[in-house]
Order: structure tokens, then C-alpha cells, then sequence
């Protein structure tokens, strides 16, 4: 059924003519009983629904949003409804109150979210009391099961033809004969029935209805042996199951067949198994043993059946009693006993696996202890062990191995953009995540074997690969991967990749200056995307002189390479200016070309400066220089001993020319200089590199008191 109302208390503004004591109390108990409210019922944390009693206006609407810190304000199609949205982690109780306030606002009320109840939808669903007992729909809502949870079921030959089993059969194997085939009994076929029958508008209803089954016989006739039984235990356990369900058992205990369940219980299936239908505390195999979960039945008035065994061993209780199943022949019947009770937990197991397929025999005990019902004695006791299953319970309390994961399905790839990713992942599982293209190759790594903590993970992808080049257009896909002990699972999310970064080359300039005497040349440029770059130097004619590289990949961001300025033989080029050429191609074929001069220039630049032969210490001694091509000028005043006394510029750029340069008689603290003899040194550089000092004149400085 549909979840069609849910009776919201409304939080009313108090009428100005009220008494305010008596408003004051009123407003204490809706604002409890709201909060009462906001804890029973599911609802937008951050939303509020208003009623207005008089139609809002633009302007009042704009005044509650500014002093109310709304984020945004929605009209429902009706003039005086409206929803508003508040900051995250904003208090609705307290926003609740403080709009009601206003004598315009008659009601404010969580925005509350509804639900699909899952019923079934099967014929004789009306014949399984039991669903109803275990809270089965609402455990539905949240999964039906999975179909990589396999449920083997060690019993006689399962109807693997019936139609509301049929298509769920995984791996089937006749211990007895080692064949693939077997024939069908009505035992077998009703408990596959009561673990997995589909929802498919036939017959009934399974625990886990898209979960697969793997049947094992392991009987000739109404009998099985130990060696049968092993054989079908070490099969299942090879073969994947998850869970082995057994509705059968004896008094016999035996080490083979207790090594056959641990050897099972080693790979990390869960093991389910009947106690037995003598009423007796006789302990019966394998229900005895360690780490083997052992279920005792109960009937409609949730009380043991009189049949069921019971005893120091029993871990959980389920329905046994009347329980309407699938038979052989495509038929259908009721039976009793805890083999009917078994598959309840074998199915509700097998519920929780598809949740979370990481948890161990340890975890999924634990988690049926927490949801089961007490009956009998509180806490545990013989006869209902820990309790009487709640399917609905043991799959809500079961975390999911994979939560909230969220990847957008597309990315349209822009360069300064990211595709955001997060997912929670199981606290007790190593996490790793990862993209990996169309062919399975891994592209991109965030993470890997990390210790997860049950809080959120996030990512954001620039579309790049492990290498820093961006990715091309395509179907690409999220994998995220946990793992605890020796179980994993893994969630992929499908990415479609449209690359729309503009395809530029930029190199760092235009046109540089360089000698080769010197140093080597860095000729840096910057990519938009991976390309494939040709690159050579040309002389003022256009002819090729030396290549740097033919068709080599380059990454996307900041490069560079050197060129020495030397021919192949090691002689340089002569000075002059030539040109490099860039021929770049993308993973479309779009191709750029980019031109960068360049001007070889080995002699050294001319200069020279001429200082006053007298200074007297005030106004300024002014030099003069010329220098016969651009540059830049470090100057600075020496003593006769070569020492600084003051630096007058440092890397000061000049065009050619004359240009003056002063100095006010001061030391670098701006102490006066004492009187002596000075000198004015220039440090020239030109753009390629080339330098030259020059020295001035001596410049007598003689002070007068």
C-alpha cells in the first residue's frame, strides 16, 4: 500500500487577543510536540512549509527572506502556500516559532517525505502470515535482494523448473551422483521457495526474492550420509555461495563434518541450520557448531512450536509453523518444522549480503542480535535464542558496504572544471577508487587500500589521468571497491567524457634574445590538452636548420625544452635571427602552429660612464653612461678599496642612449660618506645575456665644514 497521509501537527500563530501567559504555554507545548514530530517523521532538514492567511505581497516575501536568512522562496500553486528553504543546519523549531510571529503566517510545518510501501503483489501472499510477522514489506523497500548473494541450499533435489524458481538457479550439483541433475522433492523445493521465490504475480512471495539459489542434493531418498553432506559442503563453499542453508540435521556429531563447515565457514560463508523437530535439548549437527547459526521455530502467536528442539545452542528463532512454500510438480503446500524456519534467516541473511556482502559471520550475528525480538526470557534464553527474526530490523541496521554514492553521469570537460565524487564507504572495509576507460584500463586513481570510517569520501576529478593529460572524449567509468578480509564488492557508476577544453598553444613569449656562449636557451610554452608537437628552427628565409623533436606528446599545462644554440658538429650559430616553429595536433586532428623569434647574440654590449672628478657632498654627484642596446644596469658606488658604499640601482632597465644616474654623498645606511675618493660601477646585461662592467672616473669628495 501507499503511504497516503501522515498527520502533521501544525504549528498555529497565537491570536493577538489572546491571553499571552496562556499563549506563552500554548506555544511551549506545539514547540515540544513539533519537536516530537521532526524525530518520528522523515522530512527535508532544512524546508518549512508556510501558510499565509492573507495573500503575501513581493515586498513581504522579500523582507521574510532577508531577516529570516531564507535561501529560497517557492510558491505551490496555491497563493498562500508556500515552501521556504533555509541555510543547512538550520533550526526549524526556532524558525518555526519566530515566523509564527507574524500575524500574516498561520502555519509552518516540516516539509515531510513520503514513501513507497512495497506490497506484494503475489497470489498467495494472503497465505504467508509469516511476511507479515517478519515486517518483510518495509524490509523490501529497502532491498529485495541482490543476484550476486548466492543462498546454497544442502538438501534433497530443489524443482529447478518451478515456475516461481525458475532462473534463479546457479551452479546445481547432485552430491550423491556428482552429476548436474536431480530428481525434485517437495522438502527442498519448499525451502528454496521460502529463501528466494520470485516476484513475478505467481504463487508466492520469497524472503529474498532476487537472490540466487544454488541447490545441492546431498539425499538418496528420505536419507543423507556424512560423506555426502561434506562433499556437498566443500562444493558450495568452492563454488561461491554465500550462504549454505541447512534444513536438515542429526545427532551424530563427527570431525569431518565439522571440518567441512569450518572449511566453509573459512571462505566466509554463513552458515544457517535447523535445530531440529523432536522438542528435546539434544544438541543436532551441524546446528551445534561453533560459528553456525542455529534456529529454533515459532507459530503464529509468536511462541515455540511444540516441536521445535531447544537447548544451550539455539542463536535465533523464526516462523516454522504453517509456513506455505513452493513444492515439487510446480505446486505449492504448507509444512512445519524449523527446516521452514531456517530459510526465513537464510533469507533474511542473504537480504543483508546484498546490502552489505563485506560482512563477516561475526558482523551479521551481531546485527540479527540487535534487531531480533526478545521473546521468553528477556535476553537470551533456550528456547528463542536471541530472539525472534525482523527481517526489516537486520536489513535497516545493516550498513551498506557502498553508501551514497554519487558520481554525475556526465562531464563536460572544460579544463577549469571538476567532476565532484563522493560515496561513504563501510567503516571496517579498505576503500579504493578509481576510473578506468571503455577498456577496462585504469586511467585515474584517487585512492587506494585506505582504512575507511564510515564517514563520507570525496573527490573531484579534472579529467586528467595518472600521466596529467586530460582524457578524450568517451565513455568512461567510476569504480569504487571495498574490501574486508577475504570478501570485496564493488560499485561502478558509467561517466560519459565531452571534452570541450579550446585546444591553445601559448608559448612564454614571442620573442627572445639568448647567446650561446652563455647558457642554453629554455624555450617554454603552455598546452590546453595533451598533443603531439614538431618543432625546428628556421633561418630569416624559412629554411629548416635543426629539429628539435617530430611528433612528440607533450602534456597539458607548463613545458618546456633547451636548445643550445649550437649546430649538430657543436659550432654555434652564428648571431642573428631565427625563428622557431611549432606544429601541434590534438587527439581530434586540430592542428596550431606558433612562431617564436629568436635572436642569437654573442657580443658583448658597449658602455661607458662619466662621473664629476669633484663632489662636495651636497645636491648630487651625477654620472652619465650610453649604452648601445637595451638592458639592464645594476649601479653602484666603490671606495678605493673596491668595497660598496652605496647601491644606486639594482637590474634597472635602459633603453640605448644616455641617461644620468645620481648619487647624494651617502653611505647605504644614508650616513654622509666620508671625504676620499670614489668611483661609479655599472653592471651591464643585454637581453641575451652578455655582460660588462664599467667603471667611471674618480669622483674627489671634499666636504667643507
Amino acid at each position: 500500500m501507499k503511504k497516503i497521509m501522515i498527520f502533521a501537527l501544525s504549528v498555529v500563530a497565537l491570536l493577538f487577543t489572546e491571553d499571552p501567559a496562556q499563549a506563552s504555554k500554548k506555544t511551549n507545548i506545539q514547540t515540544e510536540e513539533f519537536k516530537k514530530l521532526l524525530k518520528k517523521e522523515e522530512h527535508i532538514s532544512n524546508e518549512l512549509l508556510l501558510t499565509f492567511k492573507e495573500v503575501p505581497s513581493h515586498d513581504e516575501l522579500a523582507k521574510l527572506k532577508k531577516e529570516f536568512q531564507i535561501t529560497k522562496v517557492e510558491n505551490l500553486g496555491l497563493p498562500k502556500l508556500y515552501n521556504v528553504t533555509f541555510e543547512t543546519g538550520t533550526s526549524l523549531v526556532t524558525k518555526a516559532g519566530e515566523l509564527l510571529q507574524r500575524t500574516n503566517i498561520v502555519k509552518a510545518e516540516p516539509n515531510f517525505e513520503f514513501k513507497t510501501t512495497y506490497t506484494s503483489s503475489e497470489p498467495f501472499f494472503q497465505n504467508q502470515w509469516y511476511l507479515t510477522v517478519l515486517n518483510a514489506e518495509q524490509a523490501w523497500d529497502q532491498t529485495r535482494g541482490e543476484n550476486h548473494v548466492v543462498v546454497a541450499v544442502l538438501d534433497g533435489g530443489v524443482q529447478v523448473s518451478h515456475p516461481d524458481l525458475k532462473g534463479k538457479m546457479v551452479k546445481p550439483y547432485d552430491a550423491v551422483t556428482k552429476k548436474t541433475t536431480f530428481p525434485a522433492d517437495n522438502h527442498a523445493t519448499h525451502v528454496a521457495g521460502v529463501i528466494a521465490a520470485s516476484f513475478n504475480k505467481i504463487g508466492i512471495a520469497g524472503i529474498a526474492p532476487s537472490v540466487k539459489i544454488m541447490p545441492v542434493n546431498v539425499f538418496t531418498g528420505d536419507t543423507a550420509n556424512t560423506a555426502d553432506v561434506i562433499r556437498g559442503i566443500v562444493y558450495a563453499a568452492d563454488s561461491g555461495a554465500d550462504v549454505i542453508n541447512f534444513s536438515m540435521g542429526g545427532y551424530g556429531d563427527n570431525y569431518p563434518l565439522k571440518s567441512a563447515v569450518n572449511y566453509a565457514r573459512s571462505k566466509g560463508v554463513i552458515i544457517i541450520a535447523a535445530s531440529g523437530n523432536d522438542d528435546t535439548d539434544e544438541r543436532s549437527f551441524p546446528a551445534s557448531y561453533p560459528g553456525v547459526l542455529s534456529i529454533s521455530a515459532t507459530d503464529k502467536e509468536d511462541e515455540v512450536t511444540w516441536f521445535t528442539n531447544f537447548g544451550e545452542y539455539i542463536d535465533f528463532a523464526a516462523p516454522g509453523e504453517d509456513i506455505f512454500s513452493t513444492a515439487a510438480n510446480s505446486g505449492y503446500m504448507y509444512m512445519d518444522g524449523t527446516s521452514m524456519a531456517t530459510p526465513v534467516v537464510s533469507g533474511t541473511a542473504a537480504l543483508m549480503l546484498s546490502k552489505n556482502p563485506l560482512l563477516t559471520e561475526n558482523e551479521l550475528r551481531d546485527l540479527l542480535i540487535k534487531s531480533s525480538v526478545d521473546l521468553g526470557d528477556p535476553g537470551w534464553d533456550i528456547y528463542y535464542g536471541y530472539g525472534r527474526i525482523d527481517m526489516n530490523k537486520a536489513v535497516s541496521l545493516t550498513p551498506r558496504a557502498i553508501d551514497k554514492l554519487s558520481v554525475p553521469a556526465n562531464f563536460y570537460m572544460k579544463g577549469n572544471n571538476t567532476l565532484p565524487i563522493s560515496f561513504v564507504p563501510y567503516s571496517k572495509a579498505l576503500v579504493s577508487a578509481y576510473i578506468v576507460d571503455a577498456k577496462g584500463n585504469m586511467v585515474k586513481s584517487f585512492v587506494s587500500n585506505k582504512q575507511g570510517t564510515g564517514t563520507a569520501m570525496s573527490f573531484n576529478w579534472n579529467g586528467m589521468d595518472s600521466k596529467g593529460h586530460y582524457v578524450s572524449s568517451g565513455d568512461y567509468r567510476l569504480v569504487v571497491k571495498t574490501a574486508a578480509g577475504i570478501k570485496s564488492f564493488a560499485k561502478v557508476s558509467s561517466i560519459k567524457v565531452a571534452d570541450q577544453i579550446p585546444f591553445t598553444l601559448t608559448p612564454a613569449s614571442t620573442s627572445v634574445a639568448f647567446s650561446p656562449k652563455l647558457k642554453a636557451l629554455p624555450v617554454k610554452f603552455q598546452l590546453s590538452k595533451q598533443a603531439k608537437i614538431t618543432a625546428g628552427v628556421y633561418n630569416s628565409k624559412g629554411q629548416l636548420l635543426h629539429t628539435f623533436f617530430t611528433n612528440r606528446v607533450w602534456a597539458p599545462g607548463d613545458n618546456y625544452f633547451y636548445w643550445s644554440g649550437k649546430k649538430a658538429d657543436n659550432t654555434p650559430f652564428g648571431d642573428g635571427t631565427y625563428v622557431i616553429r611549432f606544429k601541434a595536433i590534438d587527439f581530434y586532428n586540430n592542428v596550431l602552429q606558433k612562431n617564436v623569434n629568436v635572436k642569437i647574440d654573442t657580443k658583448a654590449p658597449v658602455v661607458s660612464v662619466q662621473a664629476p672628478a669633484v663632489y662636495n657632498g651636497t645636491g648630487f654627484a651625477t654620472s652619465t653612461f650610453s649604452n648601445n642596446e637595451y638592458g639592464t644596469v645594476t649601479a653602484k658606488v666603490v671606495d678605493t678599496t673596491g668595497q660598496t658604499v652605496k647601491q644606486l640601482t639594482h637590474n634597472k632597465p635602459y633603453n640605448a642612449g644616455p641617461h644620468a644616474i645620481n648619487w647624494d654623498g651617502t653611505n647605504q645606511q644614508n650616513t654622509p660618506a666620508g671625504t676620499g675618493q670614489y668611483q661609479v660601477v655599472l653592471d651591464f646585461s643585454d637581453l641575451a645575456g652578455n655582460r660588462v662592467t664599467a667603471k667611471s672616473n674618480t669622483i674627489q669628495l671634499e666636504r667643507t665644514e
